[in-house]
């Protein structure tokens, strides 16, 4: 199970392209924390937000994923609480967490949680044949425009 970070989920809506992701995964997992962040630009009149909570299913922190936490947002102050909550919810149910920050992801390494990075979901798309190359590019020029992301050397890095 992959649980998706408000980043990726928001570059994918923004290009209308949610069902891609749910390509590589069953489902699309997220935590309350990160619904909560997903939420906010709904109160600035963006739509996006409302593609995510439609095929979206929250799952809820237990008892042991609170107190880990609480314990990680005392230590932390590099990663907001829906990164936070995201790795721990992967550490304590064995998930993978995908995100495009590279500091949430670091951290998340560190902890021993298993990680996906924006890449690595292109490379997955690849593999599946879910997309070939060309249509990859394309879709990784739409992420630039319609998400202001500059991807350095998009056919390199495939």
């Amino acid at each position: 199970m992959i649980i998706f970070d408000t980043n990726i989920l928001s570059i994918f809506a923004k290009i209308d392209n949610l069902n891609l992701l749910l390509r590589i995964s069953n489902e699309m997992l997220i935590v309350p924390e990160v619904k909560r962040e997903i939420i906010v630009p709904l109160e600035y009149g963006k739509d996006w937000p409302d593609k995510i909570l439609s095929i979206s299913k929250t799952i809820y922190v237990n008892e042991e994923e609170q107190k880990l936490f609480e314990k990680f947002l005392s230590e932390t102050r590099r990663l907001g609480r829906g990164e936070l909550q995201a790795i721990v919810v992967c550490k304590v149910r064995g998930y993978i967490f995908c995100s495009f920050d590279r500091v949430a992801l670091n951290f998340a390494r560190k902890v021993g949680v298993k990680c996906m990075n924006l890449y690595d979901v292109f490379r997955e798309f690849l593999k599946s044949e879910i997309l070939n190359r060309k249509e990859l590019i394309n879709l990784m020029r739409e992420i630039e425009e319609k998400d202001n992301i500059k991807f350095k050397n998009i056919e390199k890095n495939l």
